[in-house]
């Protein structure tokens, strides 16, 4: 049996959507709502249909990939990592920076997480379980 997969053709890349400007901004609202600096990281692949974007500062990381995937229509930004320092972790803080995360990539695809990372803590913030089980992804 035969089964094929429906393919995308990628005619943009991530720069067509994204600059360093935009993401200097979210770095500078992520700043404000924890009030610490943090590291700011981007790793592009060859083919610029995948950024890893990694902010990072005292016991506080954050480390997200926004990929192009020829099998889906959409782009997606994942979240790989969400980490806050003990002293700042509250639901108002993690809200603020999801909606932060939300305002910058929205219009890109959406935001999500792999399904495995099922805590109460995503459910919480508003993720939601997509059809095909793989992701849950965040629903304003």
């Amino acid at each position: 049996m035969n089964i094929f997969l429906p393919f995308r053709s990628i005619e943009n890349t991530l720069n067509d959507y994204l600059n360093k400007n935009d993401l200097k901004e979210l770095k500078s609202n992520i700043e404000k709502i924890l009030n610490k600096k943090y590291d700011f990281l981007i790793l592009k692949s060859e083919n610029d249909t995948e950024w890893f974007l990694l902010f990072n500062s005292f016991n506080s990381r954050f480390w997200l990939t926004i990929f192009q995937d020829p099998y889906e229509t959409k782009n997606r930004i994942i979240i790989n990592e969400f980490l806050i320092a003990k002293d700042d972790d509250n639901q108002i803080n993690r809200e603020k920076i999801i909606d932060a995360f939300y305002k910058s990539f929205g219009h890109i695809g959406p935001i999500s997480i792999y399904s495995n990372n099922s805590s109460i803590f995503w459910l919480e913030m508003g993720f939601i379980l997509e059809e095909n089980k793989i992701y849950m992804t965040y629903k304003k």
